[in-house]
């Protein structure tokens, strides 16, 4: 007899009044990160990397913040992605439970995402913003 235990995962579910999605999203580019470390910098180095991939941050993104410790589950947002870019976000408060390291490129059956730490870390951190830059050449302009 096993003594391994089913573990049940909840998905969580999509509150649209919660949920502060902006953008277009005219080429399928999800971009999340945590509200509570994303101020004006922050802004100005996203919208910076997203011009260098050749995307419009109004047009071509969808753009989510959310709070430290929000739980959501992505695949249920109302919105048709085919590529996501969670800045310190972990995969958990997406509704996700899979192994993952930062700055890997993950494949799913209809999409792709990396995981890259906060917006803020790759301002402190030059090192961090060349890996992340590596990544995104790679999904976007190879």
């Amino acid at each position: 007899m096993s003594n391994h235990k089913n573990t049940v995962y909840p998905i969580p579910e999509f509150d649209s009044l919660t949920i502060n999605l902006i953008g277009d999203g005219s080429r399928g580019l999800l971009c999340i990160t945590e509200s509570d470390s994303f101020g004006q910098d922050e802004e100005m180095t996203l919208k910076k990397l997203i011009s260098a991939i050749k995307y419009d941050f109004d047009k071509d993104i969808f753009f989510l913040k959310i709070y430290k410790g929000d739980i959501f589950s992505v695949g249920t947002l109302p919105v048709q992605y085919k590529d996501v870019i969670a800045f310190g976000v972990l995969p958990e408060q997406l509704g996700l439970n899979i192994d993952y390291k930062w700055y890997e490129i993950l494949k799913f059956d209809h999409s792709r995402m990396l995981l890259s730490e906060s917006i803020k870390d790759l301002n402190t951190f030059p090192q961090k913003k060349q890996q992340l830059w590596v990544k995104l050449q790679q999904m976007f302009l190879q």
